[in-house]
């Protein structure tokens, strides 16, 4: 009976020492974590911002020729669209029963 009584004791010990590891590293570890990962992310969205803006530079400076649009041949382009016909609308919700 006194082996089972120190195999509990020792689970339990073993139990209370986990346990408090796992707060240990869940309350306190997760700051430090915290703020190595808000460094990261500022560090990235910092570049990612900084090429977005070069970027955006780069469109505002070109420069469109309009005088494409004034040649005979972009003029004598024609359209050979197709006009599609209106079909009669379904159920409006597909799941209803027909009426």
């Amino acid at each position: 009976m006194s082996a089972k009584v120190n195999v509990k004791k020792i689970i339990l010990a073993v139990l209370i020492i986990l346990a408090g590891f796992a707060l240990y590293s869940f309350f306190l570890k997760s700051d430090e974590a915290e703020k190595d990962l808000l460094a990261n992310t500022l560090g990235t969205s910092g570049s990612v911002g900084r090429e977005f803006i070069v970027l955006l530079n780069e469109l505002r400076s070109l420069e469109i020729d309009s005088s494409i649009f004034d040649l005979p041949i972009f003029k004598n382009l024609s359209d050979f669209g197709v006009d599609i016909p209106a079909e009669p609308v379904g159920n409006p919700n597909p799941f209803s029963p027909a009426p």
